[in-house]
């Protein structure tokens, strides 16, 4: 008899759960208050004066989670702790990647961009763009899936 009440007393709330809006109604890359929350793909890179080869592959940041970049680096999905005040980043810990292999190429990009990224001091945007730099460093970002 009491298991028939518990089960009564969850239908309201599975029902209520149907009504939701969804995951269709969110898009990470949409950010009414102009902020820089979401995700993106490098377009283009700056280190030490050498342009990235953003050709070579694939480079995501996901600005989303307040206490890291998270993304893939063109091979391996990487973490790197942060904290954001304002526009000035504090990295606050020792960036992790996953530990796959690829192409030469692409290996040195992620390797490039893993560095540049640990080297950012500010983050700003500018319409659908969005800036890590640092001291010879630059990272360009357009809003991504």
């Amino acid at each position: 008899m009491k298991s028939k009440k518990i089960l009564l007393a969850c239908v309201p709330l599975l029902l209520g759960a149907c009504q939701g809006g969804g995951m269709d109604s969110y898009d990470p890359t949409v950010d009414t208050s102009g902020g820089m929350q979401g995700q993106w793909v490098l377009e283009s890179g700056q280190a030490d004066g050498k342009a990235l080869n953003t050709a070579a592959g694939k480079i995501t940041l996901n600005t989303a989670n307040k206490d890291a970049f998270t993304g893939t680096a063109a091979i391996n999905q990487y973490n790197a702790p942060v904290k954001i005040r304002g526009n000035t980043i504090e990295h606050t810990g020792e960036t992790t990647t996953t530990l796959m292999a690829g192409d030469m190429e692409v290996m040195r990009l992620e390797s490039d961009y893993i560095k540049a990224l640990n080297a950012t001091k500010t983050i700003r945007r500018d319409g659908d763009t969005l800036t890590l730099s640092g001291d010879g460093i630059e990272l360009r970002y357009r809003p991504g899936p």
